[in-house]
């Protein structure tokens, strides 16, 4: 279970800072900095209980109330199954405020924690208690525990709300119509207490006409024929009791089967609470994943055996529900939540409802930011429901949140959600008008406005007017200038590279379907952008011109890419060996037509290929090349150097920097960056001056010793780069 990057990180800051207090301030602020950190939030919150008995004034009390207040909400917001903590602040609320501000946390605890079974007790315990002398606190009452058995019916462990709801209808009257739908609802419940209600409604079911138990006429007949009675009013009150009896018990046996069924799953559940402790209480919740998921299967197996008993249903919703406590990050376990729902019996828009229900809630409080499966899958809802507006504006929001602009930017999450963003615009759009979007765009973002832009534009609205039956390419989807206007404000170098991709392939995509000949437009485009920052380290950038070259069969243009893609880019060096890798192959297969461009010579890309992709820089002379020309700053040395720089420019030359980098890498002794002014060298080489050793000789002497010389410059302290540099 990961806790890091939730939806809640997109905010500014955790807590409001009110408190004079240096010891708060300084929590405060290290549970702004690391909110998942649940001891500093303990201090906290312990540091704010010694200053209730101790505040003097009201002014005091007031910033107390606040810093309470605030620190409470943010953790409670970041992590609403935090059951402990409601009851905590429950507790410092009713000191500082009364029961009514208290009754009020307890309120905003169901509302964002309504599975909460301990909450939803404590907060009816509280309307009754404080409500004593109030005229609608029976109604308030009645409608409070029917929320919390809507949300937690039918848990297994809900006894509690159950035993509490019919305790009121009890003592409000014993043969009350709510009363006895209590009961008739909770003894076909699995419910672990299922005994203890069943006694109790044994007790008192002769209390009732026996057609208020028994609702269905076609079962009532069946009891009627059964005691070989014409009709209801024959039967004797022993028979009714009798019957009652049968009826009743035979439900309390299928109820104890299904709870001996579900047992051994609830037996093996050890966790069934959030928690943010690390160590056995993780471990357990990874461990008992699968029992959750062997329990929702059984009980997602019975419901289709009878996808029409509502009941089955709630109850496998509350299941899942229960499961995604302890599993709240578990995304797995929601699209199977998910899933449910879309398969089930229900109508589509109920079916809908539930799941946007479901997809927003989740999306902006609980799935990480870095995964985004659930979000794209809420896009596919809407689509498949033909709100197109509604997923574009969704992943545009989604976009603009990663992207930097609010507090931290989700690299990953941006331009997985920008690529999808303009993936749906292609799905959606009408071809051509997408191209021509895609080009405004592109065109904008490296501030290039062509005067055909705007008349290639008013060509794709007056095209685009046939109606959609006619025309299935028709537009679906409006996209306003100032919609587009906005997108292009939050791109960056890396979400432009995705554009220009997802734009070429659209155009060589028009090229097959229509027949016609976009290439040159293509080419065009690569001699207009390639030399632009952004695409020398985008490796879809060249890979496209490289199939696109491949597909084309132009070997030149190839040839002169694959050098381009050496020598000009900034890609790693693990993908230009690739390029390498793959351009070998390519010779290879086509060796004739290779021989042919080259007037008969074999190709260098087969002749060189080992050196070009080896990891030595003084073999490799693509990758000294390359580097010679990126170290812009590397200087050749001129012992005639009298400072002018334009004299220094105009005798630089290309030999001379890749000589120059060699001897500033030779520079580098141990680690990259760190350079020393002199390396050890032998001043009596054997193979110096040509003194060789002719060793046909007889009588040869030894040589002399070698001799060193910068050994103890060498030695000395390495003198480590500054955290600031000057550049020439």
């Amino acid at each position: 279970m990961s806790v890091t990057n939730l939806p809640k990180d997109l905010e500014s800051q955790t807590i409001t800072l009110f408190s004079k207090s240096s010891a708060i301030s300084k929590l405060q602020q290290e549970v702004n900095s690391n909110p998942n950190n649940l001891q500093k939030w303990n201090q906290l919150f312990t540091e704010l209980n010694k200053l209730i008995d101790t505040s003097t004034t009201d002014t005091d009390n007031d910033e107390l109330k606040k810093d309470i207040h605030n620190s409470y909400k943010a953790l409670l917001s970041r992590f609403p199954y935090l059951t402990e903590y409601w009851k905590k602040w429950q507790s410092v609320e009713s000191k500082l405020n009364g029961e009514e501000t208290s009754q009020d946390i307890l309120r905003m605890a169901v509302e964002n924690y309504p599975n909460s079974i301990s909450l939803w007790c404590q907060y009816l315990t509280s309307i009754l208690i404080n409500g004593k002398d109030k005229t609608d606190t029976a109604e308030l009452f009645r409608n409070l525990y029917k929320q919390a058995l809507i949300h937690n019916g039918y848990d297994f462990n809900s006894h509690p709300i159950w035993n509490m709801a019919i305790e009121f209808e009890t003592k409000q009257s014993k043969q009350s119509k709510e009363l006895l739908e209590l009961y008739l609802r909770v003894i076909k419940i699995p419910l672990y207490q299922y005994a203890q209600c069943y006694n109790q409604f044994s007790e008192i079911n002769k209390q009732f006409d026996i057609q208020q138990i028994i609702t269905s006429s076609d079962q009532l007949n069946q009891y009627v024929k059964e005691f070989g009675k014409n009709q209801l009013e024959d039967l004797s009150l022993l028979e009714r009791h009798q019957i009652i009896d049968d009826f009743t018990a035979s439900i309390f046996s299928n109820t104890q089967k299904r709870v001996n069924k579900n047992w051994q799953f609830e037996s093996l559940l050890e966790t069934q609470e959030f928690t943010l402790k690390v160590g056995s209480d993780n471990s357990n919740i990874a461990k008992e994943k699968q029992i959750w998921i062997n329990y929702l299967q059984q009980e997602i197996d019975t419901y289709w055996t009878d996808p029409n008993k509502d009941d089955q249903f709630e109850l496998v919703c509350n299941l899942f529900h229960r499961c995604l406590i302890p599993n709240c990050y578990d995304s797995e376990i929601w699209l199977k939540y998910l899933e449910f729902i879309s398969n089930s019996n229900l109508p589509k828009q109920e079916k809908f409802d539930k799941q946007q229900e479901i997809y927003i809630n989740i999306n902006a409080k609980l799935i990480p930011l870095d995964n985004n499966e659930t979000r794209l899958k809420y896009v596919e809802l809407l689509i498949d429901h033909e709100k197109n507006q509604e997923a574009n504006e969704y992943l545009f929001n989604w976009m603009k949140l990663f992207s930097g602009g609010s507090k931290k930017y989700y690299k990953s999450s941006y331009l997985q959600i920008t690529k999808e963003l303009f993936s749906l615009w292609i799905k959606l759009l009408d071809h051509r008008e997408f191209i021509i979007i895609a080009e405004s765009m592109i065109n904008k973002y490296f501030n290039i406005h062509e005067k055909q832009q705007k008349k290639d534009k008013d060509e794709v609205n007056t095209k685009t007017t046939p109606n959609t039956e006619q025309n299935p390419n028709l537009s679906k989807l409006e996209l306003t200038e100032s919609l587009i206007t906005s997108v292009i404000s939050f791109l960056n170098d890396e979400s432009i590279c995705i554009l220009t991709v997802l734009y070429l392939q659209q155009l060589q995509l028009q090229q097959q379907e229509q027949q016609q000949s976009e290439t040159i437009k293509i080419r065009k485009f690569f001699n207009k952008f390639n030399h632009e920052k952004c695409f020398k380290t985008s490796i879809q950038f060249w890979k496209f011109y490289f199939q696109f070259e491949l597909s084309n069969n132009h070997w030149k243009n190839l040839k002169s890419l694959i050098n381009h893609i050496k020598f000009n880019t900034q890609l790693p060096k693990i993908i230009i060996d690739s390029f390498i890798e793959w351009m070998n192959e390519i010779s290879n297969d086509n060796l004739i037509n290779f021989l042919k461009l080259n007037d008969g010579r074999s190709d260098e890309t087969i002749i060189m290929k080992d050196l070009e992709i080896s990891n030595s820089i003084f073999y490799n002379k693509t990758t000294i090349k390359r580097h010679a020309m990126k170290n812009n700053y590397i200087l050749i040395n001129n012992n005639n150097n009298n400072n002018n720089n334009n004299n220094i420019d105009k005798k630089r030359n290309s030999n001379g920097s890749e000589e120059e980098f060699l001897r500033l890498t030779s520079k580098q002794i141990g680690h990259p960056g760190i350079f020393i002014d002199v390396v050890p060298q032998i001043t009596n080489r054997l193979m110096l001056d040509n003194n060789g050793i002719d060793l046909t000789q007889e009588n040869l002497s030894v040589p002399p010793l070698p001799v060193f010389k910068n050994v103890e410059k060498a030695s000395q302290p390495i003198k480590y780069p500054s955290t600031t540099t000057q550049t020439r």
